[in-house]
């Protein structure tokens, strides 16, 4: 009779222990990680400064090729000027709409880009610093 009235107690405990939900994997290539994948160069980079009342202040526009090779989570970056390398993690916490990608480098310094278009061939990207000063 004890027998069976651990059965019940036993059948509980199976049915109301469960696993805890597993983390979701950084690693998990998504549609946008797919199609960012790859190498793609940078041929231009302008930098646009706007004062306070929204008028644009100063252009800088930089023309030298820049290497970026996608591999989730990295990005190595190769300035083909100057040979230099550098490797950081990118991740895209957010792929609705409005798309952005976050850069975080070895000093644990992060960089918001929002990716203003991408093709198979073209990819845009902007980064908004507000407050920020030139020389």
């Amino acid at each position: 009779m004890k027998k069976l009235l651990l059965l019940p107690i036993f059948f509980a405990l199976i049915t109301f222990t469960g696993c805890k939900d597993d983390e979701p994997n950084p690693n998990v290539e998504t549609a946008l990680d797919k199609e960012l994948k790859g190498e793609w160069s940078n041929y231009q980079m302008v930098a646009v400064y706007v004062d306070g009342q929204d008028q644009v202040a100063h252009t800088d526009t930089s023309k030298a090729e820049v290497i970026h090779t996608f591999n989730k989570p990295n990005m190595k970056i190769y300035h083909t000027v100057s040979k230099s390398e550098a490797t950081v993690n990118y991740a895209l916490p957010d792929t609705s709409a409005t798309r952005y990608i976050v850069l975080t480098n070895d000093l644990m310094e992060q960089h918001v880009y929002e990716i203003k278009s991408l093709t198979d061939t073209d990819m845009v990207w902007e980064r908004v610093v507000r407050y920020a000063s030139y020389k």
